[in-house]
């Protein structure tokens, strides 16, 4: 009697690799990081006798079109008038520099992030009595960087005006729906290969019944690899 057996080709697994970013920003600091390679994802499974699960995971590693660059800035003085024209002169100055890189006010932007008071300690023999000593303001400045290689240049420039804080940067790919299909092609055609080469060699008749599962993670990445690869 020839057992029959049915054939899932399923599991699409994409994701973009985020190969820990060379520019994170300090919220890198502390942070663990796994590229998702320690399991394995290329599985092919029986169930039980009558069904064979399928699975292919694909790695794409793509340069981003644009990167977000978020900085931090902050200014304190004795009143709160004095906060606020120290960090506007930074800013002004600041983006005035920053023209030469071509980047304008529309790729510019600037952001409240808080407003406290300083405090200050005076010591008196054995004791020490906190007193206000001023205000702080803290502000973000996010700028869109469409020629990524301009990205040492903009820190450059930061430092010139005082600015040291990468908060982090952003990586967008402008396309993603071509880099989807592109993934999607080429996981089902490894899938597809897969199950050939299972139709050559089972001592089973196969019965054909497809079944696709897709998950997509959407991490950008900015270090080009041309090729894709199955993981």
């Amino acid at each position: 009697m020839i057992q029959e057996i049915t054939i899932f080709t399923a599991a699409f697994v994409f994701s973009h690799l985020l190969t820990f970013a060379q520019v994170s920003g300090n919220q890198a600091y502390g942070n663990g990081y796994d590229d998702g390679r320690n399991g394995n994802k290329n599985y092919v499974i029986l169930q039980g006798d009558s069904a064979i699960v399928i699975s292919a995971n694909i790695l794409l590693n793509s340069p981003a079109d644009v990167y977000v660059v978020t900085l931090a800035l902050s200014q304190d003085g004795k009143t709160i008038i004095e906060c606020n024209d120290l960090i506007k002169k930074q800013i002004d100055d600041f983006k005035s520099s920053l023209k030469k890189l071509g980047v304008t006010e529309k790729d510019m932007y600037v952001d409240f992030i808080s407003q406290t008071k300083i405090y200050d300690y005076t010591i008196s023999g054995k004791t020490a009595e906190q007193v206000e000593n001023g205000f702080e303001i803290k502000k973000n400045v996010t700028i869109r960087l469409n020629n990524p290689g301009d990205f040492d240049q903009l820190m450059i420039i930061a430092s010139q005006h005082d600015i040291y804080d990468l908060v982090k940067v952003d990586y967008i790919i402008n396309d993603t729906r071509k880099i989807y299909t592109q993934m999607m092609t080429a996981a089902a055609d490894i899938i597809n290969q897969k199950k050939q080469i299972y139709l050559q060699l089972a001592s089973f008749r196969f019965f054909l019944f497809q079944k696709s599962t897709v998950k997509i993670f959407t991490v950008l990445i900015q270090k080009p690899i041309p090729e894709l690869q199955s993981v």
